[in-house]
């Protein structure tokens, strides 16, 4: 679509829009411009419906950055911005900071690319010192430094809304490790931390890793890049072991080799919370492919890991898929780059035999040739979750690629299909939870909302409890996966609601119940049989979103 500069004008001052994004205009014939800059902010001083602004990729520079603050001055509805690329530099960012110093509705600050140095790093550390609303602030690619750093960190402290920092690529080093580990031990509402590609190097490592062991709110965190080595690996390592909070660590492009490998498969053992682990490009060989393999047979959490570009060769991928074989958590892998040959990918043929759990499988650039395309063929046949597979470097159009296709898209059917009848499960819940005519006792709707927390987590990880499908193709209730507990009450509410409902219902009393009896009559009715006994309460639920899938060529 052609953009008009003065249809978008009209809309601003006709409250006509909530969400204003004038992203990437300076790649049109009719670009934003200084003067369009001056328009859209003359429009936006009688505007009172725009909560987010995007006004990304437009090479406003500083005299844009400072005509858009001034406007905005005026305008208290507008919550999130986003200036990226925008070339505003020190003396942009300099009017972005008197303008937040005295502002009270600004939520989300996208500033990154700018080329912001120190200077403008001192102007903004000043301006947010005490706020108290901003939650995402990124300055990703700018040049803050050493100093700029530092202060940014130690303005940090008083943040209590901050949720969000990205400071990535901006050449700081251990030093500000330091003092945002400073904050980290003090700060609870920090949960994303993006430090990657600086050079905090194993010091400033050892810092972060310190602050782990106290800190309870971060969720998310990025140091690849950084070059913390095996020693910087081992602190991060160490701290793994008593954290209870971190779910994503990216620890990529670290050269942590295999003291690093070893020291991190060691913290897995201890480790109840890491779900996504990014290990990319770390120089593990075989041996620390080894030494990571060893522990997924024990670890249940993992849902996600990264190997890529580590030399572990098709000895390493032997090893992993052997692993696999025992693991039932795992549902993303990338081991692309490895040099595993066919050998790595026959292994990892006939783990798919046997693993109903991974959904997903990065190989490319890996020597695979026909033969090792073939055999995974073979082991897709029978394999019912695998929805994605990355095969980027084999030749295009061979037939082996063709019918792994056909079974991938098979796959992402009955996949989508399950998801489904989860959500079904779901929507049917909340109907009968909220039914002001089901009169349903405070214990009945205990065991509800525990069922409904149960599928709730199950839509979240992803496939994990992918069922085993059988020739009928129906998918139980996955009693197996829950807790004993939560299985004696599933089964006690389906049941019950099960004979309530029916045309002779009665009221089942649980301290009578048959446990032995119930477990067969659950084993018969399925999530297909609930649906269609029960097609008033879905009547009106819509289908979930698909779950897509890839061959990658």
């Amino acid at each position: 679509m052609t953009f008009s500069l003065d249809e978008t004008v009209h809309q601003i001052e006709e409250n006509k829009l909530v969400t204003l994004d004038l992203s990437l205009n300076y790649r049109t014939s009719d670009s934003l411009g200084i003067e369009g800059v001056r328009a859209i902010t003359r429009a936006l001083k009688v505007n009172n419906s725009i909560t987010t602004l995007n006004l990304s990729h437009n090479d406003i520079d500083a005299i844009g950055a400072r005509e858009i603050v001034t406007a905005l001055k005026r305008n208290d509805s507008i919550h999130n911005i986003d200036l990226g690329k925008n070339e505003i530099g020190d003396f942009g960012a300099i009017h972005v900071a008197t303008f937040l110093k005295n502002n009270n509705s600004i939520v989300t600050l996208n500033i990154e690319n700018n080329e912001i140095g120190r200077e403008g790093a001192l102007a903004l550390a000043n301006a947010i010192i005490d706020n108290k609303i901003i939650t995402l602030l990124n300055l990703h690619y700018n040049n803050i430094g050493n100093l700029g750093g530092i202060e940014i960190a130690r303005a940090l402290i008083n943040m209590e809304a901050l949720t969000n920092l990205d400071i990535s690529y901006n050449a700081i080093e251990s030093d500000v490790a330091r003092e945002l580990a400073t904050v980290l031990k003090k700060n609870d509402s920090i949960t994303t931390l993006d430090l990657r590609h600086n050079s905090i190097k194993a010091a400033g490592a050892k810092e972060i890793a310190n602050a782990l062991t106290k800190n309870q709110s971060l969720v998310s965190l990025n140091l690849s890049g950084n070059e913390i080595y095996d020693e910087g690996c081992k602190e991060i390592a160490n701290a793994l072991r008593v954290n209870s909070t971190l779910t994503t660590l990216d620890l990529s492009f670290n050269k942590c080799g295999i003291v690093g490998a070893k020291a991190i498969a060691e913290a897995l053992k201890k480790n109840g919370s890491l779900i996504n682990l990014h290990l990319g490009e770390n120089e593990f060989v075989f041996a620390g492919a080894a030494e990571l393999a060893a522990v997924l047979k024990e670890n249940d959490k993992l849902r996600s890991l990264y190997l890529e570009y580590n030399d572990i060769g098709a000895l390493g991928a032997v090893e992993i898929a052997k692993a696999l074989k025992a693991n039932n958590s795992l549902i993303a892998l990338d081991i692309s780059g490895n040099k595993i040959g066919d050998e790595g990918s026959a292994a990892l043929a006939d783990t798919l035999r046997v693993n109903g759990t991974l959904t997903t499988l990065s190989l490319f650039n890996n020597g695979i040739t026909d033969f090792g395309v073939h055999e995974l063929y073979r082991a897709l046949i029978n394999n019912y979750s695998l929805v994605q597979l990355n095969l980027q470097f084999f030749a295009r159009g061979s037939e082996p690629l063709s019918k792994i296709q056909d079974l991938l898209e098979r796959n992402q059917s009955m996949v989508a299909e399950m998801y489904f009848q989860k959500r079904l499960q779901l929507s049917s819940l909340h109907r009968l939870l909220q039914c002001h005519r089901c009169k349903r006792t405070y214990a009945e709707k205990s065991i509800l909302y525990d069922i409904l927390d149960q599928l709730k987590d199950d839509i979240k990880f992803g496939q994990r409890d992918l069922p085993s499908f059988g020739n009928e193709h129906e998918v139980d209730l996955n009693l197996k996966e829950m807790t004993q507990t939560l299985k004696l009450k599933c089964i006690f509410f389906i049941v019950n609601l099960f004979l309530r409902e029916s045309p002779n219902s009665f009221r089942l009393v649980q301290s009578s119940i048959n446990m032995v009896l119930l477990s067969k009559i659950a084993s018969l009715i399925t999530i297909d049989f609930l649906y269609h006994y029960y097609h008033s309460y879905f009547a009106l639920i819509p289908r979930p979103l698909s779950v897509e899938n890839k061959l990658y060529l």
